[in-house]
């Protein structure tokens, strides 16, 4: 009888302790994009994440059209319709019983997210990627929106809650 009982009591920890990091999981999160700690984009003399706000919102004048990657992204990798997001946080899900997975799987989703976006700049047949005008074609020589050189590219990131770590793809 006390042997049943001791089973029953380490099997209610272990339940118990994975409610808890199943609870924490709503505390977590992973951001994509560009962060202060990037330093200043050196074409533009600005931080990166406020230059991205200009390309991505466009300005007011329509002199820079909006060119909303990052909204896109977001609206197309819902984990709610797409499949690949939907997989690596049931991956998290089931993951819960194994010692540091949480990480490993937000940055896997920061990573899918990182790629979807990168893989729009220069892309004028993505969605709110709104063709270069004339003058931009002449002068870069080809219709990349949001290209000029690899640098905004190259310099998307992501980081998770769980390492605060920036990670560049």
């Amino acid at each position: 009888m006390k042997v049943t009982a001791k089973v029953k009591q380490t099997k209610s920890r272990q339940i118990s302790g994975i409610l808890k990091r199943f609870r924490s999981l709503n505390k977590e999160d992973v951001k994509v994009g560009f962060f202060e700690e990037q330093g200043i984009h050196e074409d533009s003399e600005m931080s990166y994440a406020s230059l991205m706000t200009i390309l991505e919102k466009g300005t007011s004048d329509g002199r820079i059209p909006s060119r909303p990657v990052f909204e896109t992204t977001a609206f197309q990798l819902h984990p709610s319709s797409t499949q690949k997001p939907k997989s690596i946080i049931t991956n998290m899900i089931k993951d819960l019983g194994t010692k540091d997975t949480v990480g490993k799987r937000l940055d896997e989703l920061g990573r899918l997210y990182q790629d979807h976006v990168k893989n729009k700049f220069g892309n004028s047949a993505v969605k709110g990627n709104t063709k270069n005008a004339e003058s931009t074609i002449k002068q870069k020589g080809k219709n990349a929106p949001l290209v000029d050189g690899e640098d905004l590219k190259n310099n998307v990131a992501f980081k998770n809650s769980k390492t605060k770590r920036l990670k560049l793809g």
